[in-house]
């Protein structure tokens, strides 16, 4: 029997007993859905708007009153410049805050605040206060950006504005937009996401009384821009994962971008708290793609807390952890593109952190020896088979140092320094302790052991030899390291947070031009940051600044090279 199957969208069949039952039902479902729709929206006044633009909004008690009344405003008189609005320009908003033009294609016309009716829903999930939801019931909608989208969808600002967190308990029980599903799904997909991230290394740490973790968790749920930057983060994440790009990245982008503009439309008002979390959250998403927007949004988000810190009266603790976090964006950057950084002042390295009150047992296992600790000849049972090479690499790079700053004793020193290096190198090109002694180790400490190895390789090569870490003699070794570290399960390290951190950042610079390799590097080091990192921020900081260094001192010392090779190939013409 030849059956006829027949989409939601074609046309009835004749004879409908030629068509599969199950197929004729979704076809009828989909039509009901659609005229329901249709029925809606004729009971409330009409006015054309483009999908891209129906954007559901939830205001909370955290947002400052400047920002609120921007946002969260209709519009009486709508201008829009089709022409000139340029939704996906990263540079747009820093170019806001310099004064340099007028942003285009945003609202025009006075605020009109006496048309918002606040209602407060008491919503417990994120905090113990209740969240402010307003709802406009003016003809103009709430949101007039325009795309370049066909203005087709009709939407009713009172029946679609709540969404976001609470989106069932709202009673809002259909999507809007086609092009971008913007639901309850994907802030679960943003806890998902920061679950994945942060938990495996957050396991043992010892709760602050203001827990950044938690607050950058709540401000996800209960901002707009935030939770639009999450779901680009959301979708970076999701692509390393399954080693593909998926589809949408686009599209977010410019949703994005756009709500950050909207926020910042006025060069004369200081930036909010959100919204500079909101670009923070956008460096992310960059840093991990390795996208070159990123050093556009740095140098905003730098003029964004000078603003900031020179026109309003912080809150410490919540402006520590978004003055880190900016700082945690320009470090990552220069560390895994070897550019300098932005906000952060590279000194020279500190290998020896005397704390004369105590002794710091919490990270004793550096391998840069962050803090000069009795229990680092100690090292945790799941490393021992790594220790000695640990141990050489920190040598390693103080040699480097006292040759650098200290030519009497590196001159002194020079027969001892040689020793040591070759008998590293003879550690570093050994395959293995044997099958017996590797019998002694679970399998996760041997690959734990050979990633600490091939990260020491890159990091000798650097040391001794003064090569960068992206050149072409360490890409086998970096395409090794990932490989390695991709089958290791993260909760291992755990017992090493700073060995983790090593490994990765000398990863990372040695994945710089290897797009394909780069972000699973990058991902890491960002999820390192955002847990530990915020935990511990001296000692985090303190080796983020010593690789900078080493980084620094590479660069210069190859232009320096460089010039002399010049001088002489000039002598000898």
């Amino acid at each position: 029997m030849n059956f006829t199957f027949v989409t939601h969208k074609g046309a009835r069949p004749e004879r409908s007993e030629l068509v599969k039952s199950h197929v004729m039902r979704e076809s009828q479902r989909r039509r009901k859905e659609a005229r329901k729709h249709q029925t809606r929206s004729e009971n409330v006044p009409q006015r054309s708007q483009s999908a891209e633009d129906a954007s559901p909004m939830v205001n909370s008690n955290y947002h400052e009153t400047t920002e609120a009344s921007l946002e969260f405003t209709a519009r009486t008189t709508t201008v829009v410049d089709r022409t000139n609005w340029e939704p996906s320009d990263p540079a747009t908003y820093s170019e806001f805050l310099a004064g340099l033009r007028t942003c285009q294609g945003l609202w025009d016309g006075p605020q009109n605040s006496d048309s918002l009716e606040p209602a407060v829903i008491d919503m417990t999930p994120w905090s113990e206060e209740p969240f402010i939801l307003y709802h406009s019931f003016e003809t103009s909608p709430v949101l007039s950006g325009h795309t370049s989208l066909d203005p087709t969808l009709t939407v009713s600002p009172v029946e679609h504005l709540p969404s976001l967190s609470y989106f069932d308990q709202l009673g809002a029980g259909t999507t809007l937009d086609t092009q971008w599903t913007l639901s309850q799904s994907l802030e679960q997909n943003s806890q998902m996401t920061d679950c994945h991230e942060n938990s495996p290394l957050l396991c043992g740490a010892n709760p602050m009384q203001s827990n950044p973790h938690d607050y950058w968790l709540q401000a996800t749920g209960s901002r707009q821009k935030i939770l639009f930057c999450a779901s680009l983060y959301y979708r970076a994440i999701k692509d390393i994962l399954q080693g593909k790009k998926g589809d949408g990245h686009d599209h977010s982008q410019t949703r994005t971008l756009h709500s950050i503009n909207r926020a910042l439309a006025d060069p004369s008002m200081r930036p909010s708290e959100d919204a500079i979390a909101a670009v923070i959250s956008l460096c992310i998403y960059e840093n991990v793609l390795g996208s070159e927007d990123v050093v556009t949004h740095l140098e905003g988000l730098q003029q964004m807390i000078n603003m900031k810190e020179s026109n309003d009266n912080l809150s410490p603790d919540k402006w520590q952890y978004m003055v880190e976090m900016a700082n945690l964006q320009d470090m990552i950057h220069a560390c895994s593109s070897n550019v300098e950084p932005f906000m952060f002042d590279i000194t020279s390295p500190s290998l020896r952190d005397m704390r004369s009150e105590k002794f710091e047992y919490f990270y004793p296992q550096s391998p840069l020896r962050v803090v000069n600790d009795a229990r680092f000849t100690q090292p945790p049972t799941e490393l021992r088979s790594s220790f000695q090479v640990l141990a050489d690499a920190f040598d390693g790079f103080e040699m480097l140092c006292i040759e650098t700053f200290d030519e009497d004793t590196a001159n002194a020193e020079a027969n001892t320094f040689q020793e040591r290096r070759e008998k590293f190198l003879e550690v570093l090109h050994q395959k293995g302790t044997g099958a017996d002694e590797d019998a002694e180790f679970p399998l996760v400490e041997l690959k734990a052991r050979d990633a600490v190895s091939t990260a020491a390789r890159i990091h000798f090569r650097a040391c001794a030899y003064r090569i960068q870490h992206n050149e072409d003699v360490n890409e086998e070794d970096m395409r090794r390291l990932r490989r390695l570290l991709r089958s290791i399960d993260p909760r291992f390290w755990k017992v090493g947070y700073y060995v983790y951190m090593w490994i990765l950042l000398t990863g990372a610079a040695a994945s710089h031009g290897h797009p394909r390799h780069r972000p699973y590097f990058v991902s890491e080091l960002m999820r390192l940051g955002l847990s530990i990192g915020f935990f511990d921020w001296k000692s985090f900081r303190l080796i983020m600044g010593n690789f900078l260094w080493l980084q620094r001192f590479l660069q210069r010392d190859e232009q320096q090279r460089h010039a002399e090779t010049s001088r002489d190939a000039i002598h000898n013409f």
